[in-house]
């Protein structure tokens, strides 16, 4: 026995998939930008506590 999909269900497939692979997409962004953030706040930090150090 064959199960085929039609035309619409591939194609409702294909937006979806192409919809989860934008938010995705976006997510993996945000997840960068908030890494990216937390470095550049840590090597500030850094920055600071060597000035103390030094001085």
């Amino acid at each position: 026995m064959q199960n085929l999909a039609s035309k619409s269900a591939l194609i409702r497939t294909e937006k979806q998939l192409i919809q989860k692979a934008v938010d995705l997409g976006r997510e993996l962004r945000g997840s960068i930008k908030e890494l990216g953030d937390t470095v550049k706040a840590q090597g500030e930090r850094i920055d600071t506590l060597s000035q103390v150090i030094v001085n």
